[in-house]
């Protein structure tokens, strides 16, 4: 299984790395204590186009899709 991203990526900061790092507190609790680690960066991605694939026998798919920003 594949996915292919384009689009954007940054290092949020101020109020809007606190928003993102929410949100990935919210899918990953356990990482709070990592959230502090100077040498952790996080990196907020826009995706414009993307692209799901699954090569495995019995479950080929390709999925594609633009996302307008």
């Amino acid at each position: 299984m594949t996915v292919q991203c384009e689009g954007t990526a940054d290092a949020p900061t101020g109020a809007d790395h606190d928003r993102c790092l929410q949100a990935y507190l919210a899918q990953y609790p356990d990482g709070a204590e990592r959230a502090h680690d100077h040498d952790i960066v996080h990196v907020r991605v826009r995706p414009s186009w993307l692209r799901y694939s699954d090569y495995r026998p019995g479950s080929f798919t390709v999925e594609e899709t633009s996302l307008g920003h």
